[in-house]
C-alpha cells in the first residue's frame, strides 16, 4: 500500500466514525473527499454527508447531485441514498436528477434512487 493510499484509508476510517455533530463541523472536508481520486474516499464522504442534519444535509445537496454522475457506482449509490434522507421540501426540487438514475446501469444505484423517490409519496 503505497503512502496515498494508506492516507486515504485512514481518511475513510476517520470519516465513517466521526458522530453527526463531528461530521457538521467538518463539512467542509466531506465535501473536498467527494473530489478524491480513490472511490472509496468518495464514497466514505457521500455516506458521512447523508448522516448529517436534514438542514445541513440540505445545504449541500448540489454537492451529491453531482457525484450521481460518478463513474463508481458505489459512489452514486451513496449519494442517492444521502438525497433521499433529504426533507420532502428539499427532495422534490430534487427529483428529475433522481429519476434519471432510475436507468442507471447498476441495479443498486436504481433501487437507492427508487427508495428516496418514494420518500416523497
Amino acid at each position: 500500500m503505497n503512502q496515498q493510499q494508506l492516507h486515504s484509508k485512514v481518511g475513510v476510517e476517520r470519516c465513517t466514525m466521526l458522530e453527526p455533530a463531528e461530521k457538521a463541523a467538518h463539512v467542509g472536508t466531506l465535501l473536498k473527499m467527494l473530489e478524491h481520486s480513490m472511490m472509496e474516499v468518495r464514497r466514505a464522504a457521500a455516506e458521512a454527508l447523508g448522516k448529517l442534519d436534514q438542514a445541513v444535509l440540505s445545504t449541500h445537496a448540489g454537492a451529491l447531485l453531482k457525484m450521481l454522475e460518478d463513474s463508481d457506482w458505489r459512489v452514486r449509490y451513496a449519494a442517492a441514498e444521502a438525497l433521499g434522507k433529504l426533507d420532502h421540501a428539499v427532495l422534490s426540487t430534487h427529483a428529475d436528477a433522481l429519476r434519471k438514475m432510475l436507468n442507471d446501469s447498476d441495479s443498486q444505484v436504481r433501487d437507492a434512487a427508487r427508495k428516496a423517490l418514494s420518500m416523497l409519496h
